[in-house]
């Protein structure tokens, strides 16, 4: 064979395999960049500005089960500030889509499951509420973070919340007053039947307190999802009469015990109270000793606005 025509085809031969060669590599890595996963951040306090709930139990939402929400809040290395941030964006935001989808908030300890336990634990136990409770609803974030500085994005959601809120508040009223016009006038004062009425129907004064609720024979008051009181009551002369006794159920020390010196002090027995329906959606609430009110209610201010408020709106759960 001519020696030219060897080389000739040698040469041929090394430069087709170099080819396939680089074929096989661009395939494999087309092919790895397909069957690679996406990573889970370590961090994800700046991803939370882009959750928006899909469901009304957290735990199953796939935006809380993509990322190391684990990592995250065990890490010693990252800041308690941040650790705030996520939590409390992303509740804030589960409360406001419970309000928007059912004009009420759900329990959170139901939704205490994979990563939405580790992260309703971390928020629970920062801010002093017993995960051993029955019911804490996903309204406490909202209640908790109004009475703190929060940054601009944190704002932002509490004036959507009360935007809902308020919103809620109005359809609920025109609903009320409907009903009014349609009811008997007798049935609009008489306030014993709502002492029978169901435990969705409650009264709340429009912000700073959560709930008050009636059955027969006690007035109860809650003051926030885990702390609760109930007073005796009787219905005199079409009105409420309510006293003062120490009736708790409550994971921590709501102050109701305390005396202050030079004033009068509620004395076990007598009448605390008296409450009068002022039409079908308003209470009014008279206290008999109004010196130990307006020091009760200014001593636990930091932790609720008023602890006995005077009026009182209905509220359908």
């Amino acid at each position: 064979m001519n020696i030219k025509k060897l080389i000739f085809i040698v040469f041929g031969i090394i430069s087709l395999s170099s080819c396939r060669n680089n074929e096989v590599k661009k395939s494999v890595k087309i092919s790895k960049e397909i069957i690679t996963p996406i990573a889970k951040p370590k961090f994800i306090d700046s991803m939370v500005i882009n959750f928006n709930p899909q469901f009304i139990d957290l735990s199953k939402d796939e935006f809380i089960n993509h990322y190391d929400f684990d990592s995250f809040f065990s890490n010693a290395n990252i800041a308690e500030t941040r650790k705030d941030y996520v939590a409390h964006m992303i509740l804030l935001k589960l409360y406001l889509f419970h309000l928007r989808r059912a004009q009420q908030g759900y329990n959170l300890l139901d939704m205490r499951e994979g990563n939405a336990k580790i992260m309703i634990d971390y928020f629970l136990e920062k801010n002093g509420f017993s995960i051993d409770s029955e019911f804490i609803n996903s309204f406490v974030a909202y209640k908790v973070l109004k009475q703190k500085k929060n940054d601009k994005a944190i704002n932002t959601l509490l004036l959507e919340i009360d935007e809902e809120i308020n919103n809620n508040l109005k359809t609920a009223s025109k609903e009320i007053t409907k009903k009014a016009v349609d009811s008997a006038s007798s049935n609009m004062t008489d306030i014993s039947r709502i002492e029978n009425e169901s435990i969705l129907d409650v009264w709340t004064d429009n912000g700073s307190f959560y709930l008050l609720s009636f059955k027969p024979n006690k007035v109860i008051y809650d003051f926030n999802p885990s702390c609760g009181y109930w007073f005796p009551s009787e219905v005199i002369n079409n009105e409420i009469v309510f006293y003062w006794q120490i009736n708790e159920n409550c994971t921590f020390e709501r102050g109701l015990r305390t005396k202050f010196k030079d004033i009068e002090n509620p004395l076990e027995g007598n009448p605390f109270g008296k409450i009068k329906m002022i039409n079908d959606s308003t209470l009014m609430i008279n206290y008999y000793y109004k010196d130990w009110i307006n020091k009760i209610n200014y001593q636990e201010q930091e932790t609720i606005d008023t602890l006995f408020p005077r009026f009182f709106k209905r509220i359908h759960l």
